[in-house]
């Protein structure tokens, strides 16, 4: 058991060898009286699990020879990938505690213990009650900004000895949001913004400001610590993605009619990026981002990556707007034949868009809200689909702002988010009514591409009945 005098920040600077900022020791200072009420909103990379939320854990285990430490978070993998190996990363320093990788860790009697979990039922926190002064509850709740109230409502009824909630600011909602508002009263409260972290250049913060805008969602909320409001005329509902981004579904891959590639293509001095995304079965990654300017290299780039991921090319879609007809000739002439697409094309399968753009972009805003899709880990990503917006269309169908009217005002292009909303249309079908000549000694796949069409293209459309017509 620790003197009274180790308060968790002397702890964790003196015993865990950490270098505390000014507002994450006085975060920990505020945890040590019994009571302790505190809320922090910090900005990306702001040290909150790895410095604060750990050194909180070990310091309460090792203060309270029957304390206990109850930790959730509004995702998973902030306990699996961020919490738990920082808290593995001290286990030298404590001989004889049993660091278990199932998000536990016990002590020497077992009387004390930490555990992590990620749960949307408030029935989890059942059982966990503090003891009286010698038996202290100590509660965690990690990215609380996606934590449902009835959680808070079940830590409330545990009479915690302690609580800290902590979190990145996402949109302006939830008993996180309140705690640093209406309910402030309630909570010693805390700000880390970008500015107050040292090792946030001022030039990082200046190239982000740039780039986004000081009144983007992304500035405010990764530099600012500040809480998001809707984006009017947003294609992509903030909320929607923000409960997406914390709480992704299972992962469900695996078959060769569940992979798919969507390359969005740049060349010829613009300023944009070539872009190939993934998918296999609901999981999307972005396999490619990167800036060329010579035909050759940017083709040989792409064709390596399909090479690695094993795709054929009927997996494999390509805007051939602009430039991208030049690299889909080059591509073909190198022996890859990808199905090419023009965005400013008709819908593939609805008469509710104007064009296959909307069609993509609409379409996988509704997978999002529905939370059927896994989104890479990314920020520029996560930027553009909150940047392009809906606009009106002569004929009520729903449409997008173009490329050059979100130039105009200072938006850069969405390349990564058309890739991934392409990626997340079905792969093309084979028509068999459309069979054509074999080739001559062919590959396993050549003219097999040829077969391919879209739905888009009237005059090659499959009945609806046909079974197994769609693949993806």
């Amino acid at each position: 058991m620790l003197p009274n005098r180790a308060t968790p920040d002397l702890f964790a600077s003196s015993f865990l060898g950490m270098k505390l900022y000014p507002i994450q020791r006085a975060v920990l200072q505020a945890l040590a009286p019994p009571g302790a009420c505190v809320s922090l909103r910090s900005c990306n990379e702001g040290g909150k699990t790895k410095k604060i939320i750990c050194a909180a854990i070990l310091w309460h285990l090792m203060a309270f020879d029957k304390g206990h430490v109850i930790s959730t978070s509004g995702c998973f993998r902030q306990i699996r990938d961020q919490l738990n190996p920082s808290l593995h990363s001290h286990q030298s320093k404590f001989p004889g505690w049993n660091f278990l990788r199932t998000s536990r860790i016990e002590t020497q009697n077992a009387q004390c213990f930490w555990e992590g979990f990620s749960t949307d039922e408030g029935g989890k926190f059942e059982g966990h009650h503090a003891g009286g002064p010698d038996e202290p509850l100590l509660i965690i709740v990690d990215e609380a900004k996606t934590v449902k109230d009835d959680i808070f409502e079940a830590i409330e009824r545990c009479k915690p000895t302690r609580l800290l909630i902590a979190s990145s600011p996402g949109y302006a909602e939830g008993e996180f949001y309140r705690s640093q508002t209406t309910r402030a009263k309630f909570y010693r409260t805390f700000i880390q913004r970008a500015t107050d972290c040292p090792h946030w250049r001022p030039e990082d913060i200046a190239k982000i400001r740039e780039k986004w805008g000081e009144n983007h969602p992304l500035f405010k909320s990764m530099v600012m610590a500040e809480f998001m409001e809707s984006v009017a005329d947003a294609v992509i509902d903030l909320k929607a993605l923000e409960d997406l981004t914390a709480n992704p579904p299972p992962a469900q891959t695996g078959g060769v009619a569940a992979r798919k590639g969507f390359c969005d293509f740049a060349w010829g001095g613009d300023g944009d990026e070539n872009v190939l995304a993934f998918r296999d079965g609901n999981v999307i990654t972005l396999e490619e981002t990167f800036y060329a300017d010579n035909l050759h290299a940017i083709c040989g780039r792409f064709i390596a990556a399909f090479t690695r991921l094993r795709l054929k090319p009927h997996q494999i879609d390509g805007d051939e707007g602009g430039g991208g007809k030049l690299i889909c000739d080059q591509l073909a002439a190198m022996g890859w034949r990808i199905n090419r697409v023009n965005n400013g094309a008709a819908p593939r399968s609805s008469d509710h868009y104007a064009n296959l753009a909307a069609e993509m972009w609409f379409e996988g805003a509704q997978k999002i809200a529905r939370r059927e899709i896994i989104l890479p880990d990314d920020d520029d990503l996560r930027a553009q689909m909150l940047d392009r917006k809906r606009v009106s269309n002569a004929r009520g169908k729903l449409a997008l702002e173009s490329k050059t009217d979100m130039k105009k005002r200072g938006a850069h292009s969405p390349d990564r988010a058309d890739a991934v909303f392409g990626a997340m249309m079905p792969i093309p079908r084979l028509n068999s009514f459309n069979i054509v000549k074999p080739v001559p000694n062919p590959g396993p796949w050549d003219g097999l591409e040829n077969q391919w069409r879209y739905l888009g293209e009237q005059e090659q459309q499959l009945p609806d009945h046909i079974p197994g017509a769609w693949f993806g």
